[in-house]
């Protein structure tokens, strides 16, 4: 899987209101108590890009206000996406680069 193709929200020293919100960036700790029906705007509106390696299995990620990254399977649009903050996305795609998240 190449991340060559998706591309990179701001880093977060750089971040604006106005890319962010006058709310800030979602902590871990809010990410769980944030509104449903602002979550869901939030998917419905997101431009979702997919990292496709010319395969059948792709993965979709559309990057949202406050920082929040959507993740979602291409094959399944209508499912409900997971959600990470900027930082557990960051920590993702740093495992993933590193190797570590390999099946053995």
């Amino acid at each position: 899987m190449t991340h060559a193709n998706l591309k990179q929200a701001p880093p977060v020293q750089q971040a604006t209101t106005a890319y962010w919100g006058p709310e800030g960036i979602v902590t871990a700790d809010e990410k769980n108590s944030l509104d449903p029906t602002w979550v869901q705007a939030q998917y419905d509106q997101a431009e979702w890009q997919t990292a496709s390696s010319g395969g059948t299995n792709c993965v979709e990620i559309a990057f949202l206000a406050r920082g929040l990254v959507g993740m979602r399977d291409s094959l399944n649009p209508d499912q409900h996406p997971l959600l990470f903050t900027e930082g557990e996305y960051e920590d993702f795609v740093d495992g993933l680069a590193a190797g570590k998240l390999r099946r053995r």
